[in-house]
């Protein structure tokens, strides 16, 4: 079952300029950076079945392709997001079960019901400034910066936060990093518990109640 481990901080968007001119940034990096423009599609039902089962569906826009995600049952604690995560790439900006190959989610979206209930609830829309770091261990690390916005039923709320994503070692590796990055900032990082998925549900609740 595949894992995805992430060590999510946020920071001020008057920050992330000298954040990207970082030498540290530059000295770790396998290749070139990369910058992305993504938008994100989540879906769910009127009645949040999926959040309430702790899984989220999305379907993201990565330049001219499509790429469906289930996340699900994870933990958070300290800034790290664990959870399970199943990918695929699709043809459209609709979610395709047939591409899902996890029995439990097989047998949750056999549901013809819920299926039929399914639709978008709300959308995310950043920029992603992206390295490949290897640490002096030869640990390596996803550096992610992302920019941009949740919206839900026209309302938004910004995003500015860092993603650390483990490629080799452990957890430890992400927070070794993260200190070694507070070290060289004469600004603040912190820890960040919640998550795209979580904000934009936050969000289209509240929307419901204005």
């Amino acid at each position: 079952m595949p894992t995805e481990m992430e060590l999510k901080l946020s920071l001020t968007p008057d920050d992330c300029t000298y954040l990207l001119q970082l030498p540290l940034l530059e000295s770790l990096s396998t290749s070139h950076a990369e910058t992305h423009k993504l938008y994100t599609i989540y879906y769910d039902t009127p009645q949040l079945d999926l959040k309430h089962q702790r899984i989220a569906l999305r379907l993201r826009r990565i330049n001219d392709h499509w790429l469906q995600s289930i996340k699900g049952k994870g933990k958070v604690s300290s800034g790290l997001h664990q959870q399970h995560e199943w990918e695929a790439e699709v043809n459209s900006e609709k979610p395709d079960y047939s591409k899902i190959t996890d029995p439990d989610l097989i047998k949750l979206f056999s549901n013809i019901n819920l299926r039929q209930r399914m639709h978008p609830i709300f959308v995310t829309k950043f920029t992603r400034y992206m390295r490949l770091l290897q640490l002096e261990d030869g640990k390596k690390i996803e550096f992610c910066l992302d920019q941009g916005t949740v919206t839900a039923n026209h309302f938004s709320t910004p995003i500015c936060e860092i993603e650390l994503e483990l490629k080799s070692g452990n957890a430890n590796t992400l927070f070794q990093f993260a200190l070694t990055l507070q070290s060289v900032l004469s600004f603040p990082l912190k820890l960040e518990n919640t998550n795209k998925s979580e904000r934009g549900y936050t969000l289209y609740t509240k929307t419901l109640q204005t």
